[in-house]
């Protein structure tokens, strides 16, 4: 409805900095997300008020954090509402704890620095998501829960193993907005 879209326009412009030129290409981007998965422009615009300051203060775009809500939306199936508040929680976490994720992850997976797939924390909140992403699978299902209760805690485990576990189609849906917005 115009009043949540109101809201929508105004946490881009006042936390993003979005202009209303950029409005254009980014509520366009949150069309084509929601087209393109098990969710909807308005569920994504409720999980994003609830998260949009702490996606801005991890250093995501406004494009990457609608791509991430819609995959875990798909995923999770969760309300809106909860999913949005999960996900300010567990960026505030990970921005505060990312060496000890980081850490605990490498430890699971015997990597060190320097090696392939090595989770870096010193790199942004979305650079550990990412890494942490390509590297789940390789987790069994305690270490998965492990990890997951490190970043998210208890109430919020659920939506973090469904970012993860979601991830690629995260990537696509960012992918397949990048190259369609070159295409324009």
């Amino acid at each position: 409805n115009g009043a949540d879209a109101a809201r929508l326009v105004t946490a881009a412009q006042q936390v993003f900095g979005s202009t209303t030129e950029d409005l254009g290409k980014q509520l366009s981007s949150l069309a084509v997300f929601a087209d393109s998965s098990a969710t909807n422009v308005t569920e994504i615009g409720t999980a994003f008020l609830r998260s949009a300051s702490s996606a801005e203060a991890a250093g995501l775009t406004i494009e990457q954090s609608f791509a991430l809500l819609a995959g875990t939306l798909e995923q999770t199936r969760l309300n809106a509402s909860t999913v949005g508040t999960a996900f300010k929680t567990i960026l505030a976490r990970l921005g505060r704890d990312k060496g000890e994720v980081a850490d605990l992850a490498n430890g699971f997976l015997n990597l060190t620095d320097g090696q392939e797939g090595f989770i870096d924390s010193s790199g942004s909140v979305s650079d550990v998501i990412t890494n942490l992403a390509k590297n789940f699978g390789k987790l069994n299902a305690d270490q998965k829960n492990l990890v997951a209760l490190q970043v998210a805690g208890v109430r919020q485990a659920n939506v973090f193993i469904g970012l993860l576990n979601n991830f690629d189609k995260t990537q696509r849906l960012l992918n397949n907005s990048q190259q369609d917005s070159l295409a324009l």
